[in-house]
């Protein structure tokens, strides 16, 4: 690989291990861990093979964790690096799968976005019909439009105050949860079978977190400076949904 044009400039590696947490928590904290949540219970498992699989599914995470410390390694992003391992030619396969895989989840995130928005209409007592969702989607549409104009210096401020808003609203949400949970009736849950269950609920938690991230970890681990310990950029990741996942 030649390394002069493919590599990262060491004047562009501005971030750090702060930003880096901001940048991983702001994105994988919100309420898909509640969606998946959801998904686990929908295998009729019992609560402790419920936890089991979420537990397992966000260890995925440590897949990212090390392609990051591999980009740091390299200097270089995650499309670069594969290139050297499958050609230039080659490289477009897992490329394609990375691409169906982006796409597929900023669908999933603006249909969320979209309902999400459509609920709050309702809260304001706005009528929900198809004038007030089409409304719904050109808004969160063009926020996720918007963000991929703006400058990297001024997402990382956005994440930060997300990692702060979205945090908060967690912790909140999962107090409720807690409180009103009927856990005698939880815990009398009869057990799920582990194949037919447990094993996709885990595969559902994996594939929707830890792997999915594995195409840009090597991008956010190759823009650090060297000197920063590669354990700590692994530490960023792996810890942010299993406590999400278990909400």
């Amino acid at each position: 690989m030649n390394e002069q044009p493919v590599k990262v400039p060491e004047q562009e590696k501005t971030l750090t291990p702060s930003k880096l947490f901001y940048n991983w928590f702001a994105a994988n904290i919100g309420i898909m861990g509640f969606v998946f949540g959801a998904m686990i219970v929908s295998y009729h498992l019992s609560f402790l093979q419920s936890l089991l699989a979420a537990l397992i599914g966000a260890l995925s995470f440590l897949v990212p964790g090390w392609v990051a410390m591999l980009g740091q390694r390299e200097g270089v992003t995650t499309f670069k690096l594969s290139r050297a391992a499958y050609g230039t030619h080659g490289n477009k396969i897992p490329n394609a799968i990375a691409w169906l895989n982006m796409v597929g989840w900023l669908a999933v995130n603006v249909i969320t976005g979209t309902l999400l928005l459509v609920s709050l209409f309702g809260v304001i007592h706005v009528v929900k019909n198809d004038v007030t969702r089409g409304i719904a989607l050109v808004i969160f549409g063009g926020l996720v439009l918007l963000s991929g104009l703006l400058k990297e210096a001024t997402l990382a401020k956005i994440q930060t105050w997300l990692s702060y808003i979205f945090g908060i609203l967690t912790i909140v949400i999962l107090g409720i949860f807690l409180v009103k949970a009927h856990w005698s009736a939880a815990l009398k849950l009869p057990a799920g079978h582990w194949i037919t269950g447990v094993l996709p609920a885990i595969s559902i938690v994996a594939a929707g977190s830890g792997i999915s991230w594995s195409m840009a970890a090597a991008d956010w681990g190759a823009m650090p400076s060297l000197v920063l310990n590669p354990l700590r950029r692994f530490g960023q990741r792996p810890w942010v949904v299993p406590c999400r996942s278990l909400s």
